[in-house]
């Protein structure tokens, strides 16, 4: 994560989202839920029992191939651009996304609905 000296921010409220993948055909729920400073943007597997988190960083990137995948050799997340270009484009620098699937691209959720959703929490400035 790139420290700020700037307050960093989160959402207030807790956001859930439900659709269908757009490529796996799959239910797909995701949830957005603040997070303390210094958190940055981390994924959670819902469907993993243990070590079920992974940081959106640079140093896991796997894959660019028809989406961004990222991967800690423990932790796999698929087409993750959507949602974190609208969480950065908001400049959310902390929060938790709570998903239970490999793969969560929305059929009904594509960046410009998911923006509009988290653009209407409160966002949360925290001291850095």
């Amino acid at each position: 994560m790139i420290r700020r000296t700037i307050p960093q921010k989160t959402i207030s409220n807790e956001v859930e989202l439900n659709g269908v993948g757009l490529h796996s055909g799959q239910k797909v729920n995701i949830k957005f839920k603040p997070a303390p400073v210094d958190t940055g943007l981390v994924f959670i597997r819902e469907d993993l029992s243990d070590d079920n988190m992974i940081d959106a960083n640079i140093k896991y990137i796997s894959n660019t191939d028809r989406g961004t995948n990222i991967d800690n050799g423990i932790v796999r997340i698929q087409t993750s651009e959507h949602v974190l270009a609208a969480l950065v484009g908001l400049g959310i620098d902390n929060c938790f996304i709570s998903l239970n699937v490999l793969k969560f691209l929305l059929w009904m959720v594509h960046q410009k609905i998911l923006f509009k959703c988290l653009k209407k929490q409160k966002l949360r400035n925290k001291a850095s």
